[in-house]
């Protein structure tokens, strides 16, 4: 017996499936809107702390707070200025950052850390790193790379969504 449930699964794996074919078609589309979203979220980021700033009493006001938020303002303001392409560059950039971070967080761990997991964190590290260091090197690769694995997870995930529509109902 096939339920509104089930025909849900499969309209939202055919929608998933079509999604993941779409990024596959074109990579940098999928980084550069990605890149609008960052966009948006700074500007968002940017007003919301410069009306904080504001509602705050006096004492609590601090300069650099004010100064961060019309920084992060200006730079929001600037991405908008940004063609598609280095939209889709921004993205790999924040992924490359984030890794180096995570990198560097993880030899430090592995550092001062307990010896048993200083081999784990020392090498995890270092390739995590690396690859940080890689991604920001080659960031429109990155971002095709990047496009690719999250189409396949698309599909992926919309091809169980079309099965479970054929699964048969549980009594």
């Amino acid at each position: 017996m096939i339920t509104a449930k089930n025909w849900m699964a499969l309209l939202v794996g055919v929608l998933f499936i079509i999604a993941g074919m779409l990024v596959f078609a074109n990579p940098v589309w999928n980084m550069a809107t990605l890149g609008w979203i960052f966009t948006f979220i700074v500007l968002v980021d940017a007003i919301i702390a410069i009306v904080d700033y504001f509602q705050r009493p006096k004492a609590f006001r601090s300069g650099w707070d004010l100064a961060l938020a019309v920084l992060t303002l200006i730079i929001g303001i600037g991405l908008l200025g940004n063609s598609a392409m280095a939209q889709a560059t921004i993205v790999p950039y924040l992924v490359g950052f984030w890794l180096i971070f995570i990198g560097a967080g993880r030899i430090a761990a592995g550092v001062v850390g307990p010896r048993s997991l200083k081999a784990t964190l020392l090498i995890s590290g270092t390739l995590v790193l690396v690859l940080g260091v890689a991604v920001m090197f080659n960031p429109l690769f990155s971002a095709i790379v990047l496009s690719y694995v999250f189409a396949s997870v698309l599909i992926v995930f919309g091809v169980i969504r079309v099965l479970e529509f054929f699964r048969p109902a549980e009594a």
